[in-house]
């Protein structure tokens, strides 16, 4: 809703990196790679916005398995203003989660938005 009063929230579902993705190549340059977690992802749109913008994020449900043993998670993201508390309008909200979508994949190896 694009006239309220609290603040926004958008859900976002990733199709999980594979559990055995990298087990066979402990050297591939991958050990900074970031855990894909409920604090990783508020972290990635708070460093892009100096501190000006605070993410909660909260998982919604549980991992969900395909017939094919794909997995899969969705996570609710709140958006507000980090000086106050305060309500962010609903286009900066929404242009946020557009860049943490698109960091998906470079952020989490092997992982994508659905």
């Amino acid at each position: 809703n694009r006239n309220h009063k609290k603040s926004p929230e958008f859900d976002l579902s990733l199709w999980l990196p594979d559990d055995d993705e990298d087990d066979d190549d402990e050297d591939d340059g991958n050990a900074a790679a970031v855990e894909l977690s409920e604090d990783s992802l508020s972290r990635i749109v708070e460093s892009k916005h100096d501190g000006g913008v605070k993410c909660s994020v909260s998982s919604v449900g549980e991992v969900y398995v395909n017939p094919s043993g794909r997995r899969s998670q969705t996570f609710r993201i709140r958006y507000e203003n980090a000086e106050d508390g305060g309500v962010l309008p609903f286009e900066d909200a929404k242009a946020m989660h557009g860049e943490l979508y698109d960091a998906i994949p470079e952020v989490f190896p092997g992982a994508e938005c659905r």
